[in-house]
């Protein structure tokens, strides 16, 4: 009897020091580097456990008598937890906002938010084309910036890009304060030095877009961000202005050559828009052949054909298909690629709304159009590879290659006869090779051979669209002339 009692007193002991903890139906015990027996079941962290949860952590966590065991670890604090539940909570927020915008088919506007539409867009065209007459060798990026800010000032409208998609949502005002502009100058810079080493890593701006309007150089593709490197002779410079105005958003996008500063006055901008436009459809005709200029020209102005065409497959009953065809196979068919990372989108009292444009695709696939839907076609053409990156300071997107690329865009809406634009710039008429009827039917046959219901549908929106121009707007620009400003 004396043995039996030393032999349970043994066994209590050292059941005590290995932290037995009963859980469940079964016990679990566990020291680190000890081994323990339950009714059924293997534990972790070196020891083994039984019954409805086993032994977790060595004994760390259970019920009843509690040991820590020889780990010595905490249970996980519930509020420890709370910066995890918020940024999974973000993430959902934002995957499901991308999802709507994707998978969504958008819905009409009223009439009068179409107006209010126009006029913004309207204010977005007049700005591109005093802009785009000041694209010279010599200018930066930032200098375009603050005069746009200058002209939105006067219009009393604002930067639709300026702060979008910053963590602080523009409590930092990187374009106006500079104390803020260095704080998040030096976050971003940051971000993208860790980027650097973890590829995989997102883009984690803090502040949102640093400018008023996106300028993207040669192998940028777009969201490039205004910078004080000065423009060069041959380059490619895509302008794209989205304007807020009483509430509403126009966006559209402009590709421009720079070329040799001819001393024009500012102000001059019919005959400088006319100018580089011009000569983009020389290099076209094979006008300058075998120059890097005339091979800048020659995609900048292709680039334009895609968007009149998709312009002209815009219908009621139509579909998101149809542009995306007319992009993809004017593009491929004069020997470029079309970037499909990126889109055009719904606009209206949101910068971006359903539905989601691609440029690629077939006839009569997708979203079926709805007559009053606005929405942009911006195609973006590249002369190698269309894959892209994206550059350290989180939104600048590049041809993975380094090859050129040009960019188009306009805000239309859907109407009983086809697409109406919303942003015409002032002196635009047709690309010249859509002009006139005889070569643009030849230039549809080959771009989209034995499609000839496809080729008819589009023949007649062109059409249309030159009738539409046949007026053109008035060369006096509708934007007050900003001061000068030093800061």
């Amino acid at each position: 009897a004396e043995g039996r009692r030393r032999r349970a007193a043994g066994r209590l002991s050292r059941a005590t020091a290995m932290g037995r903890v009963r859980s469940g139906g079964g016990e679990s015990s566990g020291s680190s580097g000890s081994k323990g027996h339950g009714a059924s079941g293997r534990g972790a962290a070196g020891g083994r456990g039984g019954g409805n949860g086993g032994g977790i952590a060595g004994g760390v966590v259970g019920r009843g008598r509690e040991s820590r065991g020889g780990l010595g670890v905490e249970p996980v604090s519930w509020r420890s937890t709370i910066p995890l539940i918020l940024t999974f909570g973000a993430l959902a927020v934002a995957l499901a906002l991308a999802a709507h915008e994707e998978f969504s088919p958008g819905k009409p506007q009223s009439s009068s938010d179409v107006a209010r539409i126009a006029a913004a867009g309207r204010l977005a065209a007049d700005a591109i084309s005093e802009l785009g007459v000041r694209v010279r060798p010599g200018v930066t990026g930032k200098d375009l910036d603050r005069f746009l800010r200058d002209v939105l000032d006067v219009a009393n409208a604002s930067a639709a890009p300026l702060h979008y998609g910053g963590f602080t949502g523009g409590l930092f005002r990187p374009a106006d304060w500079d104390l803020g502009r260095r704080i998040c100058g030096a976050f971003d810079g940051a971000v993208g030095s860790l980027r650097r080493l973890l590829p995989g890593l997102p883009p984690l701006p803090l502040c949102g877009f640093p400018g008023h309007l996106c300028i993207s150089v040669n192998k940028e593709i777009c969201h490039g961000t205004p910078t004080r490197r000065p423009f060069c002779v041959g380059d490619l410079v895509k302008l794209d202005v989205a304007v807020r105005k009483d509430g509403f958003i126009g966006d559209t996008c402009a590709t421009f050559l720079v070329a040799a500063d001819t001393g024009a006055a500012d102000g001059d901008g019919d005959g400088a828009a006319a100018s580089v436009e011009a000569a983009a459809a020389a290099s076209v005709g094979g006008a300058a052949s075998g120059s890097r200029g005339a091979a800048a020209g020659r995609l900048a102005e292709v680039a334009r054909e895609t968007l009149f065409l998709g312009i002209a497959a815009v219908g009621p009953n139509r579909t998101i298909g149809d542009i995306g065809h007319a992009v993809e196979g004017h593009a491929k068919a004069e020997g470029f690629q079309v970037v499909t990372a990126f889109g055009g989108h719904g606009v209206g009292r949101n910068f971006h709304e359903p539905p989601r444009i691609m440029h690629t695709g077939e006839p009569g696939e997708g979203h079926r159009l709805i007559e009053g839907q606005v929405f942009t076609i911006e195609p973006m053409l590249t002369e190698g590879s269309a894959l892209t990156r994206v550059e350290d300071d989180g939104w600048t997107v590049v041809t993975r290659d380094g090859s050129l690329s040009a960019q188009w865009e306009h805000t239309v809406v859907v109407a009983a006869l086809g697409a109406s634009i919303l942003t015409p710039r002032r002196g635009e008429a047709l690309p010249p090779r859509l002009e006139e009827a005889g070569a643009r039917r030849r230039l549809l046959d080959a771009s989209f051979p034995n499609e000839v219901a496809f080729v008819e549908m589009l023949d007649s929106g062109v059409q249309r669209l030159g009738q539409l121009w046949s007026s053109p707007r008035a060369s006096e620009s509708r934007i007050g002339t900003p001061a000068a400003r030093t800061d």
